[in-house]
């Protein structure tokens, strides 16, 4: 005698069949603008927390196929990688024992077929080529039909800046890291670094910049970068090589720094030992410290209130604490950093004439220095 046995659907399987449902929802809503490469793999680790683990295809295979997939995205794969995950997907679809994995391999044979061109381009300029309807895809469209406040003459907010659909994620702080308004982590934390070495060592303009950083887009600067500045002889004093590192890379330890000692915002490297400072120059340190060691008299004038000081400049005649002669070149090399970082595609060292303002080893870069206006606002 058989025995018809009715499961009744327990909260914790009626939250998952509920979670289901809103992640269909999701797919079908999705926005146009996303990287196909970054969907595909996001869908293949999708299937591969859904399988049972019972098969070596789907438990190993699976696995090791998102793995791949990820090297494409952080810039870690080569050509031969693409050929690799081409076989490992086919193996997995004709020996796995379910659907989950047979379809998840599937989909990504499917997906080097149909966008091949994008696995390409993160392979070799670390960036996707995929067409994008919107310009920025999360920030313009989500959410949707948001009223201007009252209060925000957002014609004038976007000055020369490309017209695009008023989002309050852009304000007040997350516009720094679009290109379109603004110059990313450099911008924003290197006028409170770098100028404290542009004032300590005289240093002018840089003659070499070279720049490498995470994936961006032609809407997003990236989130972390590293690049490297060399500054010529000045007088007596020799050449200079600088480096900045942001979004979390920190640069390598000198041999000179003892372990356990936290690297701060700037760190100069000598022949006699270590100087480390926070941002503006604060509380400089001695690396090794030496006891009985006397700073040198403050010879800088420390205005207490910098707008004071400005307009007590312009009414006597002088300059003021902060110069525009530092300011200006600060925020030259600050705007060539972002060069560096868009031209990182052409894998060369820029050499920069600062006097003529060109790129001097590639007509092409110096295209970045020029921008297009918005209609009436062009100067």
């Amino acid at each position: 005698m058989s025995r018809l046995k009715i499961a009744t659907a327990n909260v914790a399987g009626q939250t998952v069949e509920s979670l289901y449902k809103d992640l269909e929802r999701m797919i079908i809503a999705s926005p146009p603008g996303i990287c196909p490469v970054d969907l595909a793999l996001n869908f293949l680790r999708l299937c591969h927390a859904q399988t049972c683990g019972k098969c070596v295809p789907c438990r190993v295979g699976l696995g090791q196929l998102a793995n791949l997939i990820s090297d494409v995205l952080d810039g870690r794969a080569d050509m031969n990688t693409l050929d690799t995950i081409e076989k490992l997907a086919k193996d997995i679809n004709h020996s796995a024992d379910c659907a989950i994995g047979y379809e998840a391999a599937g989909m990504v044979m499917r997906g080097l077929e149909g966008f091949k061109d994008d696995y390409i381009a993160h392979i070799k300029t670390g960036k996707c080529t995929y067409h994008i309807t919107q310009p920025v895809p999360c920030v313009a469209l989500c959410p949707a039909g948001v009223d201007i406040p009252s209060n925000l003459n957002y014609d004038v907010w976007l000055g020369p800046a490309p017209d695009k659909p008023y989002n309050p994620e852009m304000l007040h702080f997350a516009w720094r890291g679009l290109w379109d308004y603004g110059t990313g982590a450099m911008g924003d934390m290197g006028a409170h670094t770098f100028d404290a070495p542009i004032w300590a060592l005289n240093l002018g303009m840089p003659t070499k910049i070279q720049a490498t950083s995470t994936p961006y887009n032609k809407d997003y600067l990236p989130q972390s970068e590293c690049v490297t500045y060399e500054f010529p002889a000045r007088g007596n004093m020799p050449p200079v090589k600088v480096t900045w590192s942001d979004g979390g890379i920190k640069p390598a330890r000198p041999a000179e720094l003892e372990p356990n000692r936290q690297l701060r915002e700037a760190l100069y490297i000598g022949d006699k030992g270590l100087i480390m400072h926070g941002t503006h120059g604060a509380e400089p340190q001695l690396i090794p410290e030496r006891p009985g060691f006397v700073a040198p008299e403050k010879t800088l004038k420390r205005p207490s209130n910098i707008y004071v000081d400005f307009i007590e400049a312009i009414k006597e005649g002088r300059k003021a604490a902060n110069d525009f002669e530092v300011s200006a070149k600060l925020t030259e090399i600050m705007l060539l950093t972002n060069i560096a970082v868009a031209a990182q595609r052409l894998d060369l060292t820029l050499e920069y004439d600062a006097e003529n303002m060109r790129i001097t080893n590639c007509p092409e870069a110096n295209d970045y220095f020029h921008y297009e206006y918005r209609k009436g606002w062009s100067l």
